[in-house]
């Protein structure tokens, strides 16, 4: 009997599933990225002999530029050590900073109002002097005991 990954990895081989090959590359390269340069990038595509990153934000840009290098040797080790990834050996590396707004995933799913039985009866002692304070206290035992 064949184990998961054994079907997985014979699945990622058909060529209409190709893409799925691409995408743990470039999920690995992000992996071995600076911590800055990993969260902020949104996707990585490969086309005409170029890499290009998709980033948030305009400096982080100026950080990818000033870290080329270190990219580059990056992605030359990653398909030393995994052939597979040898489609991503590019000439040049880009990137750019995208126009669409990002916006996370959120829960929709609706907050339901919580609600709990009161579990005071409003049985103390109003032992206080002024008045003002005397009759919101006073008011306080009214409405606890109205919700129990």
């Amino acid at each position: 009997m064949k184990k998961a990954n054994q079907i997985i990895s014979h699945l990622k081989n058909r060529p209409f599933l190709k893409n799925l090959e691409h995408i743990d590359c470039y999920n690995q390269l992000l992996s071995l990225l600076p911590n800055s340069l990993r969260e902020n990038t949104r996707f990585l595509y490969h086309k005409n002999d170029t890499l290009f990153f998709v980033l948030n934000h305009p400096g982080i840009k100026m950080e990818f530029n000033y870290k080329s290098n270190l990219i580059k040797s990056i992605l030359k080790t990653l398909i030393l050590v995994n052939p597979k990834c040898i489609f991503m050996n590019s000439s040049k590396i880009k990137a750019f900073v995208t126009n669409k707004i990002y916006t996370e995933k959120q829960n929709n799913s609706k907050i339901e109002h919580l609600t709990y039985k009161e579990r005071a009866k409003g049985e103390f002692k109003n032992e206080i002097s002024d008045e003002e304070l005397r009759d919101i206290f006073e008011k306080i035992r009214q409405e606890v005991k109205k919700q129990s």
